[in-house]
């Protein structure tokens, strides 16, 4: 890899032998098998004005598989928009002169190819799977094959070897792909597609200790036949299918290539592959993912037995009121709780279960993964005493649990999941039994919650495509499903009480808040213009009126539910996809998820931060309670759940 003009970018020689390695592999014939005339390579590129034309220009040339790898330098904009680092950005100018995604998925979206695919080996590149999903409905129309798939090296800092290293060595993600590629995957189909090759993966970096890479697939885009399973076809080893590390330096002399016996190989159609090389930083980012929505009923608060005292690390936080016999802000529950590690959580709630303060999470197999041979149990919903440090129930839910609500049914507490084979269940918490058979949707859910609609105790559930209200009692749909408008693609969903309606209120890719009468089925007013993508939504209860409050990119706003206008200006000063809602020393606060890993507190009334950032990760999943009148916070990483106390409710 070439030098960087601005030095703040050094060199890193990892990122030039990914990329050699990458088209080795992809023009392989007996495992990718791409024409190399079909592989555009463009290394250490300048000019992105240059390179944006020559991207847009392939892509709309493209009419089956558009694929583009990048392996270099990500950055973020201010305003937290992806740039991928060409040889003459200015790192003061990033925005000016580097290439940003926006501009790749302009390409993606314009192009009529069946299937389009992005992998990006950078920090920062979790980053590119909001911007690509951004535009899913609108590639929806293009082809039967819908969607994007976007693999990424890691949602915070992507990993390189030492230098003494990087001579010979690839960049360590692209290296275990390839790697997984070259040596296939024993037991596995064949051809292999893209998500199997992604769990697999997961699963060598995290043994490895390094970075989670991520994915996301739309409609059937991961079910892509990438390339042959080479542990079902066993080849001679030469130097285009042994690491690059291990390659002779130059071939010994009269040595042929040893023949490869001719074999049947799935036919693959021609397709162009976009490659831009750079080098790889060592700095965090921020993260989005998918968002649980939370709804905290009234029964669960004071009850149980008291939580531990005292003061947390470091002592009372700024802007936290300390109040004799409670926790104070920060002090931990009990000790950080580990799960299963081949499973990503995705949802938590929290509440009192027979005088214990519990978590309840969710979980499943990486999203956008198809189902797995390998992998029967799909999803578990899982019980957690906090105080004790430690998991007390599970069981299996037979598919990924996105979302989970608490609620009371019949006099027994109950969890509500949302799955993604579009299921909603209803579980006992006492004994861990389903009640009822499974209710079922059209499309994956994203949220649910619990509430009650005209004296009926309800569970509501946000689809991709449609909001669905059923009475948990007779395990009935009640009326006909609200559908969302066309080509809006929702990410989280709560419940309100407007003007005496029980609402929900929801937002999504279009940059807007809606209000939908769960009695009527109709939208209440006029779309809120939130003005950015929303990825997390709660709402509260501010000087007697109802309130929203949505992610805003970097920071948060607020709306009156009631007058719908915003509420002051942009508060926060990181990316936010996580939001919560509760209540300290009687004023209303949220709790959203913190760019450098943790959890931050809001006070509603001020907008202003309530003490430090409480460190725990990069979070998944996060809700607020309350217990024998304490405000609790519980945050979740991928495998891990910790609660902490933040003073009195």
């Amino acid at each position: 890899m070439s030098v960087y003009r601005d030095e703040r970018f050094p060199a890193v020689p990892a990122a030039s032998n990914s990329l050699r390695a990458m088209e080795a592999v992809l023009t392989d014939q007996r495992l990718c098998g791409w024409p190399a005339d079909r592989v555009t390579v463009l290394a250490n590129p300048s000019d992105n004005r240059q390179v944006a034309t020559t991207i847009r220009r392939l892509a709309q040339e493209t009419g089956d598989v558009l694929l583009f790898y990048y392996v270099g330098h990500g950055t973020l904009t201010p305003t937290g928009e992806l740039c991928l680092i060409l040889s003459d950005t200015d790192a003061d100018a990033a925005d000016l002169t580097s290439l940003e995604y926006a501009r790749l998925r302009a390409a993606f979206r314009d192009s009529p190819a069946r299937v389009k695919a992005a992998i990006l080996d950078c920090c920062y590149s979790g980053r590119a799977i909001e911007t690509l999903a951004d535009e899913a409905a609108l590639l929806a129309d293009y082809t039967d094959v819908r969607g994007v798939y976007t693999l990424t090296a890691s949602d915070l800092a992507a990993h390189v070897p030492p230098p003494d290293e990087q001579a010979t060595a690839c960049t360590s993600f692209t290296e275990q792909l390839l790697d997984l590629i070259r040596s296939g995957i024993p037991g596995q189909g064949d051809p292999l597609t893209l998500g199997t090759l992604y769990t697999h993966l997961r699963r060598r970096l995290r043994a490895l200790g390094l970075p989670d890479p991520n994915q996301r697939g739309t409609d059937t885009a991961h079910s892509f036949a990438f390339t042959r399973n080479a542990a079902a076809h066993p080849f001679p080893e030469d130097d285009a299918t042994r690491p690059l590390r291990a390659r002779r330096s130059t071939p010994p002399p009269d040595t042929a290539s040893p023949a490869v016996p001719e074999q049947k190989r799935p036919q693959l159609s021609r397709r162009r592959l976009l490659i831009a090389t750079g080098t790889v930083a060592g700095a965090t980012a921020a993260t989005v993912a998918t968002v649980a929505a939370i709804n905290i009923p009234a029964w669960l608060r004071n009850a149980g037995t008291a939580l531990p005292t005292g003061t947390g690390s470091s002592g009372p936080k700024p802007g936290a009121t300390r109040t004799a016999g409670v926790p104070d802000y920060g002090t931990s529950l009990g000790p950080t709780m580990s799960a299963d590690p081949d499973m990503s959580i995705y949802a938590v709630a929290a509440g009192a279960l027979n005088g214990r303060v519990i978590a309840v999470t969710g979980d499943g197999l990486p999203h956008g993964n198809p189902p797995m041979p390998d992998d029967p149990d799909q999803g578990t919903l899982r019980v957690w005493d906090l105080v004790a440090g430690k998991q007390v129930a599970s069981v299996k839910t037979g598919s990924r649990v996105e979302t989970v609500a608490l609620g009371r049914l019949r006099g027994q507490p109950i969890a509500v999941t949302g799955c993604w084979d579009a299921g909603v269940r209803l579980w006992n918490l006492n004994d861990l039994k389903q009640i009822g058979s499974t209710l079922k949707a059209t499309e994956d859910i994203f949220a649910v919650a619990v509430g009650g609609l005209n004296g009926k105790d309800v569970a509501v559930a946000l689809s991709r495509v449609d909001i669905r209200v059923w009475d948990m009692n007779k395990g009935t749909q009640i009326a006909a499903a609200i559908e969302m408008p066309e080509h809006y693609q929702i990410n989280d969903m709560a419940l309100a009480q407007v003007k005496g309606k029980t609402v929900a209120v929801v937002g999504g890719y279009d940059h807007e808040l809606r209000l939908w009468d769960l009695d009527t089925s109709g939208e209440v007013g006029k779309a809120l213009r939130h003005g950015k993508t929303i990825y997390g939504l709660a709402v509260s209860t501010l000087n007697g009126k109802p309130v929203a409050v949505a992610s805003y990119g970097v920071g948060m706003r607020m709306w009156d539910l009631v007058a719908g206008k915003l509420i002051g200006t942009t508060f926060g000063s990181t990316a936010v996809s996580r939001i919560a809602s509760g209540t300290l020393n009687g004023r209303p606060i949220v709790v959203a998820d913190h760019v450098n890993g943790g959890i931050q507190v809001w006070d509603l009334t001020t907008r202003g931060e309530v003490g430090d950032a409480l460190r725990s990760g990069e979070i998944t999943a996060l809700t607020v309670t309350a217990f024998n009148g304490v405000s609790i916070a519980v945050a979740c990483t991928e495998s891990t759940v910790r609660g902490w106390a933040l003073g009195a409710s």
